[in-house]
């Protein structure tokens, strides 16, 4: 009769100088899988750098090995003896950085240290003395074994993997510990089913209205600096050929002029006057620039230039606001109510096609982003995390620094259209697949991870449009934990106006 056998990965990780102990572990594995596959509906397959990994390049070692079995692994077993291993950029060495990637994500290891004799001129004494360091940092972070022969480390092993999963058996069964899967909708500082359509806050984006007191606060600040006379300036001598007088350019004047017009700020008549200030001019061929003048002076130049790049900012900013800001949709979490984690989750969302507002829709700013914006389209669209929620990004698997998108590093030379790279990184952050048929809208987000009584935002808001009262998104759930597929819905709300 057929049976649904439960296999679970156990990673076995150490360095080369228990090759013996690697043996052992086998073999145990097999006799309990003998045992108990039949009668507990369980088995254990091990997976080990030698025989779990295959040839793959562009990345670093450890980063693969990682990538290709060790982050699906369901618990370890680690075992040192003289050698400590090949260090990785965050640990002393890579059976290190596994154990912490378990432990990270709260699954069991098994820790032995093998005491048996071994000859002096065997010991690598730096080697040696980073496994006592090691054991030494683990003493008051759970319990290990020490054994000084094989047939001790075969004892012990097999009395803990199989007082393990018994007990892990007894606990599923006592208490059905498993993963509970539900898509919410953040509403008013809740969680709930049903919400309503909200207007799209910016995110951590600045908002222009902090750029304008910025801008007001420089403007009152400028006049008070003090400058010399023209009169009182030192003629050029011969050390000083290759100075000249700094002036602000007449296309910056005019443009700070009118902006601040624009909001209703006068430009006093010496606002631009910069007094003794001198610049050397050998240095504009190279980039540089070498000011010579008092305290004072300098800081009005340099206070006049960052009001001009606050203008720009501004201009650019009530652009975005006004692409984005009249935006609604909501912010959606993938929720683990739980006693147990989850992982390799795969939410599908259904909704009218009618109500779904796609990024391919999303206006493309006029102005184009100059090496001196400050933010990032992060800032913008994610959903960032709170005190009761993690962000999309922050529950992803180890493996690398998400990509940082700002435009501006990737525009081409001005007046070229950059249309496609928006479009390109509206793409990577709004991390979903798209598919419809005749009436729906079919949405897919994959989350790699979510721990017991934890809750992960969605990449990004989900926008939307009005056309009746309510709109009703479907969602089904599949894990790698779970073996129903969870369905549920979400029903947002129109607020009367």
């Amino acid at each position: 009769m057929a049976s649904n056998v439960t296999v679970y990965d156990l990673l076995i990780s150490c360095p080369g100088d228990v090759k013996d102990a690697v043996n052992v572990i086998n073999e145990v594995v097999e006799s309990f899988n003998q045992k108990y596959i039949s009668t507990l509906n369980i088995g254990i397959r091990t997976r080990y750098w030698k025989k779990s990994s295959y040839p793959q390049l562009g990345g670093k070692p450890q980063e693969l090995l990682n990538k290709q079995f060790v982050e699906d692994c369901d618990l370890a077993v680690a075992i040192f003896k003289t050698r400590f291993g090949t260090p990785t950029d965050e640990y002393g060495s890579g059976s290190e950085e596994e154990i912490e990637i378990m432990l990270d994500v709260g699954r069991q290891v098994f820790l032995y240290f093998d005491d048996s004799p071994v000859s002096p001129s065997d010991i690598d004494a730096d080697q040696y003395q980073k496994v006592k360091d090691f054991e030494e940092k683990y003493r008051t972070r759970g319990i290990y074994y020490n054994y000084k022969s094989l047939e001790e480390f075969r004892t012990h092993f097999d009395a803990h993997i199989t007082q393990y999963f018994m007990t892990l058996k007894k606990v599923n069964e006592i208490t059905s510990k498993r993963p509970e899967l539900k898509v919410c909708a953040v509403c008013n500082n809740n969680f709930e089913q049903h919400t309503f359509l909200q207007p799209f806050s910016l995110g951590c984006y600045v908002k222009s209205t902090d750029i304008i007191e910025q801008i007001k606060e420089i403007i009152e600040i400028i006049p008070s600096y003090k400058v010399t006379s023209k009169v009182n300036q030192v003629m050029p001598g011969f050390g000083n050929l290759l100075m000249k007088e700094i002036e602000i350019e007449d296309s910056t004047k005019d443009f700070i002029n009118k902006c601040a017009e624009s909001m209703g700020i006068e430009i006093g008549d010496n606002f631009y006057d910069l007094g003794g200030l001198m610049g050397n001019t050998s240095l504009s061929l190279i980039g540089g620039n070498s000011l010579s003048g008092s305290d004072s002076e300098i800081k009005k130049y340099n206070s006049i230039l960052e009001l001009r790049d606050l203008f720009y900012k501004l201009s650019n900013h009530m652009e975005m606001e006004g692409d984005y800001s009249s935006l609604e949709g909501v912010q959606l979490l993938l929720c683990n109510d739980g006693t147990t984690f989850d992982e390799d989750i795969e939410v599908v969302l259904r909704l009218p096609k009618v109500n779904v507002i796609l990024p391919s829709e999303l206006s493309v700013p006029d102005h184009e982003v100059d090496s001196n914006e400050d933010w990032v389209f992060e800032d913008i669209f994610e959903i960032s995390a709170t005190k009761d929620f993690i962000s999309y990004s922050d529950s992803k698997r180890r493996g690398g620094l998400a990509p940082v998108h700002n435009i501006s590093s990737m525009l081409p030379p001005l007046s070229v259209d950059y249309e496609e790279e928006y479009r390109e990184t509206l793409t990577e952050i709004f991390d979903y697949k798209y598919y419809e048929d005749d009436e729906y809208q079919i949405i897919k987000c994959n989350f790699d991870y979510i721990k017991q009584h934890q809750r992960v935002a969605f990449p990004t808001w989900l926008f939307l449009k009005q056309t009746d009262s309510e709109i009703k998104i479907s969602y089904e759930i599949t894990s790698k934990n779970v073996a129903d597929v969870i369905k549920g819905e979400i029903c947002v709300h129109i607020k009367e106006q």
